[in-house]
């Protein structure tokens, strides 16, 4: 799984641990969540862990720095749970995604037009004249 991201938006995460038949599994514990460093070792985006609900977790870009060249950078998420339910074993259940953060950039344009009121010149002022013809004296 891959997640782009502008630098102005987030997004939020949720887990789903499986069976083999595709149906819901526990887990032993909570899901614990990380993301690593871009390769050129910053950090890419935050991680909240919800509280309340440790399933779910919120992502937020962090500002790419003037050194990374291009558009953005890539770094490598993951969240893990240990399947097995018996106490004093583990075995690791790892679900990975990569996120990529870009610069927010201009996409499209918007124009407003609002009506104005041109004056209309008084009768004795003659109109410009057009073309670039003269008039004779």
């Amino acid at each position: 799984m891959s997640e782009m991201l502008e630098t102005d938006l987030g997004f939020d995460g949720l887990v789903t641990f499986l069976k083999a038949d595709g149906s819901p599994a526990k887990i032993d514990g909570d899901p614990r969540w990380s993301i690593d460093k871009s390769a050129d070792g910053n950090d890419v985006a935050s991680l909240e862990v919800n509280p309340n609900d440790p399933f779910k977790a919120v992502f937020k870009p962090l500002p790419i720095p003037n050194t990374v060249a291009g558009s953005g950078h890539t770094a490598q998420g993951k969240v893990e749970g240990d399947g097995d339910l018996d106490a004093g074993e583990e075995r690791l259940v790892t679900a990975l995604f990569t996120i990529t953060v870009i610069r927010a950039e201009a996409v499209s344009a918007g124009v407003e037009l609002t009506p104005i009121t041109i004056p209309t010149p008084p009768p004795d002022v003659p109109p410009p004249s057009s073309g670039g013809v003269r008039a004779k004296k």
